[in-house]
């Protein structure tokens, strides 16, 4: 609050929406006798509700709060204080101040209390080691990759040690020039990142739970037809990719565009909401409700090999969405949300983004002249799953790069994040590792290996997992270094037969910059000369 502003009393009434309430003094000289009203209507909510007093200035107004007021003290406000003050509220930076004299008795010369950064902060990549001209290389990749039609726009986000040392948004929404300029806050359709981001996630909290088991079979979760073999595909196999199942969903006729009206209703799309017909694909697109049962059935009847080996497969996350939904009686959607989103603080991940955020904060996907005949924007871009509503296992969430970094770093840091333990280490570890003598891959999670167009360095460690997505997106975590790097574009826009993104292998060569640029700056000082022998060698050396 300015110093020329009114200290109104604050009651619980009026914050009781709030987890917890910030009091900022600014430059304020409180006064026991003129502010008494608005000291003890801070100390009694802090007897209801969390309270943070931020104190810029005079640090004696601190001696009239409650020892259950937490209190930040900064003695000179400008842009780097203030900034640092914002990071050390949520978490993102260490406090190791003390205060240089006796406020009070609680509070006497020395004392501080020390907390241990527990979310990810926005730092210089000096602070890395990292000099940050070396990182310009990655705004140079995005923007002639821009400029040679590879994507209209992008995000990139790096953190290193538990610090966002690198987070910018590129081009535009379209390749139109006045299309709008993509920010850090836009939302992007992460594809198949789904399936990491969302899916595995949900598994690994049932696993943990002893919900569900990575030995058990489908039938012993959901509701097989008799002598179908899908019943006999293991957990584990979905996640490996290694169930022996086709890759594709078995659409049909669904997904055709000779089969979506141009007006009025047929027996599956109708051009507006009407009875069953209550499954929207898209602005003015309605898909009709009980053929999902039908798509079911037909994954049922699916022929399984006798001989699995690895073939990446959308089939597998459809099937791993249905166990996960009967174990949790609760949608994928809802289950993510509560268990992670949520508690994570993430802002800009959800699914079917267009019921909680407006248009304009996200990034149109493709114009699709085959199915839809429309702009594909705040819809998910994976056909099966636009024909399930929009919340699929293996497609479907919508988010941006710095909320990725956040969901990701929570891995890296065993399962933990913001004090709050999601995972067990034991978990994770089991999760992101290569599951010796099946395949190259994580249960879900992707790992480095040999391939024709990889989206990661040639020096990501071996440990290192994460995961990619058709639309032109990746995410991949190392362990050993300790980073977390998250690519998003539209590249399949406006066609996604645009492939330009993995000819010119744009994600893995900004991923390479990152890794050029370690121990590329010496922050340290440089030791000082103790006596006059040292001093004279040192003189000597330089003439």
């Amino acid at each position: 609050m300015p110093a020329s502003g009114e200290l109104k009393e604050l009651t619980y009434e009026k914050t009781k929406l709030v987890p917890a309430a910030i009091i900022l003094l600014d430059s304020v000289d409180l006064q026991p006798g003129f502010h008494k009203q608005f000291i003890e209507s801070i100390n009694v909510l802090a007897s209801q509700s969390q309270v943070v007093v931020l104190n810029f200035g005079n640090p004696k107004n601190l001696r009239f709060f409650a020892e259950s007021v937490a209190c930040v003290q900064v003695f000179e406000k400008n842009q780097f204080t203030e900034a640092y003050a914002a990071q050390l509220l949520f978490g993102g930076v260490m406090s190791e101040g003390r205060l240089p004299l006796t406020v009070d008795e609680s509070m006497e010369f020395g004392a501080a209390v020390q907390h241990k950064p527990v979310r990810l902060a926005f730092a210089a990549a000096e602070n890395k080691g990292i000099a940050s001209e070396r990182l310009v290389g990655i705004s140079a990749i995005a923007e002639s990759a821009i400029d040679n039609g590879v994507f209209p726009g992008c995000q990139v986000a790096i953190a290193k040690d538990g610090q966002v040392i690198f987070s910018k948004s590129f081009g535009h929404f379209t390749y139109s020039k006045t299309a709008q300029l993509v920010k850090n806050n836009d939302l992007y359709d992460i594809a198949s990142v789904t399936k990491v981001a969302a899916t595995t996630l949900a598994a690994m909290k049932l696993v943990e739970s002893k919900q569900l088991d990575l030995e058990g079979k489908v039938s012993d979760y959901i509701s097989v037809p008799p002598g179908s073999p899908i019943g006999n595909i293991k957990i584990k196999q979905l996640l490996l990719h290694q169930s022996g199942l086709q890759a594709q969903m078995p659409l049909a006729r669904f997904f055709s565009g000779k089969n979506v009206p141009a007006k009025g209703c047929n027996d599956y799309f109708c051009r507006k909401r009407k009875g069953n017909y209550n499954v929207k694909v898209t602005d003015g697109l309605y898909f009709r409700q009980t053929f999902q049962d039908t798509i079911l059935k037909r994954v049922f009847n699916l022929p399984v090999s006798s001989n699995p080996r690895f073939r990446y497969s959308d089939v597998n996350f459809y099937l791993l969405k249905k166990v996960i939904e009967t174990l949790s009686k609760t949608g994928l959607d809802a289950f993510v949300f509560k268990n992670m989103y949520l508690p994570l603080g993430l802002r800009n991940t959800t699914y079917q983004p267009l019921d909680k955020l407006p248009r304009s904060r996200i990034v149109p996907t493709e114009q699709d002249n085959y199915w839809r005949k429309s702009l594909v924007q705040g819809y998910v871009h994976d056909p099966c799953v636009a024909l399930l509503g929009g919340v699929g296992g293996s497609a479907g969430i919508f988010s941006n790069a710095e909320d990725l970094a956040v969901l990701f770093q929570m891995l890296l840091e065993d399962g933990k994040y913001g004090g709050t333990q999601f995972f067990d280490k034991n978990t994770v570890d089991g999760f992101v590792s290569v599951q010796n003598g099946i395949n190259h891959r994580g249960l879900g999670f992707d790992k480095p290996t040999k391939r024709r167009y990889p989206t990661y360095s040639p020096h990501a460690s071996p440990k290192s997992f994460g995961h990619t997505g058709f639309t032109g997106t990746c995410v991949w975590v190392d362990p050993e270094q300790r980073l977390v790097y998250v690519f998003l574009s539209n590249r399949v826009n406006p066609s996604s037969r645009n492939g330009k993104i993995f000819t010119e292998n744009i994600r893995s060569r900004i991923h390479e910059v990152v890794y050029g640029a370690f121990g590329s700056f010496d922050g340290s000082l440089p030791a000082l000369l103790e006596s006059e022998e040292e001093i004279e060698l040192e003189e000597g050396a330089g003439g």
